[in-house]
């Protein structure tokens, strides 16, 4: 795995100051990124998705009037990217391979699908079904389209560790907080309470980094940091907290050694 380079972190920082929304993910090797961007400040924003090599070459691989395209995250192997696409209200998940050909739906429906995840065969993904009122549930999806399974009620921002032993999510209601659910034996424990969201587990498996959204002073107005946490000790750490800005979507880079936001 190489080393994220300044010059990378640089234009990802320009990216994300010239627009919103915009998210950083990793393909299994280093060097690339994608990322959604979008000049207007409306929801939904018409964002499109684009790439960026280590060195700085930039390409747009989605460009549809009047609809908004977001939340890219690339296969394990790196060739293969799904994304929320979002047309006349409903959000559906597409995927394309990396160069931006082929791009095809994978699930969609009447509610919103959202927040995509690769497993780590690349054969199949996580995603989150929204209804519309109060109701989120975690579901699971072949590539092919085949095998929709519902996994986790109440649940949002699925993530699956690189061994595939641990789902983590954050849990909607009850306190809210990180779940962490062992796969081989059924077993769902809390790492965390309130709010956690845009979750990314770092390559060892080690450690979550998230979206957290905190007060700046009693009674003062809601900000979001970047906080990460240890699955199996459970220690919480504060990467980013500030009452003038906010950080979101956190991405560790493949060696694990940094975080794009």
């Amino acid at each position: 795995m190489g080393r994220l380079t300044a010059s990378l972190l640089a234009a990802m920082i320009l990216a994300w100051a010239m627009a919103e929304p915009a998210a950083a993910t990793f393909p299994g090797r280093p060097g690339k990124i994608a990322f959604s961007r979008s000049s207007a400040r409306t929801f939904p924003s018409n964002g499109d998705i684009w790439t960026e090599t280590r060195s700085g070459r930039q390409r747009r691989l989605t460009h549809t009037r009047r609809v908004d395209e977001t939340d890219p995250v690339f296969s394990p192997n790196g060739r293969t990217i799904a994304y929320v696409r979002r047309a006349g209200g409903n959000a559906d998940i597409w995927v394309m391979r990396a160069n931006g050909t082929r791009k095809r739906l994978l699930i969609g429906g009447s509610f919103d699908e959202l927040q995509p995840s690769f497993y780590p065969s690349g054969r199949s993904l996580l995603f989150t079904n929204f209804d519309g009122g109060r109701s989120w549930t975690v579901y699971s999806i072949r590539l092919n389209g085949s095998r929709v399974m519902r996994q986790v009620p109440n649940a949002t921002f699925p993530v699956v560790t690189r061994n595939g032993r641990f789902l983590a999510y954050s849990a909607a209601g009850a306190g809210g907080g990180i779940r962490i659910r062992d796969l081989r034996s059924g077993r769902t424990r809390r790492l965390t309470t309130g709010s956690a969201q845009q979750l990314d587990i770092s390559p060892s498996g080690n450690r979550i980094v998230f979206t957290g959204q905190r007060p700046c002073r009693r009674g003062g107005r809601l900000r979001f940091g970047l906080l990460s946490v240890g699955l199996r000790t459970g220690d919480v750490s504060k990467l980013r907290l500030s009452c003038r800005r906010e950080f979101i979507m956190p991405a560790y880079s493949p060696n694990g050694r940094r975080i794009a936001f």
